[in-house]
C-alpha cells in the first residue's frame, strides 16, 4: 500500500544518517530499494467501476446537434438528457461525431 509520507520521511532519515556515516551507501540503497520503494506504489483497485454513460455514436451526436439548436441548453445539460459525457457532446457541436 501506498505510504508517501513515510517513505519521504525514511529518506530523509538515510540521507542524515549517511551525511553522518552511520550507515554505508550499500546499507541504505538495500533499504531504499526493500523498504522505501514498495511504499511508494499504490495497490490496484479491488474493481473498477461501471460506466455511467453510454457511448457516443454518430446518431447522438446528431441529436446532440439537434438539442442544442433548439434550445440554449449547456453541454453539460444536454449530456444529462442523453446520458453521454460533457466532453463528447462538445465534441459532436465541434463536428468530431
Amino acid at each position: 500500500m501506498s505510504d508517501i509520507a513515510s517513505a519521504r520521511r525514511r529518506l530523509v532519515l538515510l540521507a542524515d544518517e549517511l551525511r553522518m556515516g552511520t550507515i554505508t551507501p550499500a546499507d541504505a540503497a538495500d533499504e531504499i530499494d526493500n523498504v522505501v520503494i514498495p511504499q511508494m506504489f499504490r495497490a490496484q483497485p479491488a474493481r473498477q467501476i461501471q460506466k455511467k454513460s453510454v457511448k457516443m455514436t454518430k446518431r447522438l451526436g446528431n441529436r446532440a446537434r439537434r438539442i442544442a439548436a433548439a434550445s440554449n441548453l449547456s453541454t453539460a445539460e444536454i449530456a444529462g438528457r442523453l446520458n453521454v459525457n460533457p466532453g463528447r457532446v462538445s465534441e459532436a457541436l465541434n463536428g468530431q461525431w
